[in-house]
C-alpha cells in the first residue's frame, strides 16, 4: 500500500471556481469548504495521475453559506426548514477569556 501525506492551499477565487465547475459538471451545489476539498482532489489527481476513487466529504449544507453560494453560482439556495427555524432563534453568546481552564469551567457549569 502506498502511503503519502500531501496538502495544498486553495484561494477564495479557486474555491469559487471549483464550486462553479462542480455545479456545471454535476449540478451538485457545494458549500465553500467542500469546494476546497473538491479542488484539492482535482489537484491531487493531476499531480499524481491518480485514477482510483476518492472521497470528498461535504462539510455543510450550502444554505449555511447561501450568500457566497448564490453569488458564485447565480442560483437561489433553498434553506431546509430546520435551518430556517434555527436562524429565527435568539442568538446567545458568552464571552470567555482565552484560557482553557475558563472554558472547561464554563462547560462544567452547563451540566
Amino acid at each position: 500500500m502506498v502511503q503519502r501525506l500531501w496538502s495544498t492551499a486553495v484561494s477564495d477565487d479557486e474555491t469559487i471556481a471549483a464550486m462553479k465547475r462542480t455545479f456545471t459538471e454535476s449540478r451538485y451545489i457545494a458549500d465553500p469548504h467542500t469546494g476546497v476539498g473538491l479542488e484539492a482532489v482535482r489537484r491531487y489527481r493531476k499531480e499524481f495521475a491518480a485514477r482510483q476513487p476518492m472521497l470528498t466529504l461535504a462539510t455543510a449544507h450550502p444554505g449555511k453559506f447561501h450568500r457566497i453560494v448564490e453569488q458564485a453560482l447565480g442560483i437561489k439556495v433553498e434553506l431546509p426548514q430546520p435551518l430556517q427555524d434555527c436562524l429565527k432563534r435568539e442568538k446567545k453568546a458568552q464571552p470567555l477569556p482565552n484560557d482553557f481552564g475558563a472554558f472547561k469551567e464554563f462547560l462544567w457549569e452547563l451540566t
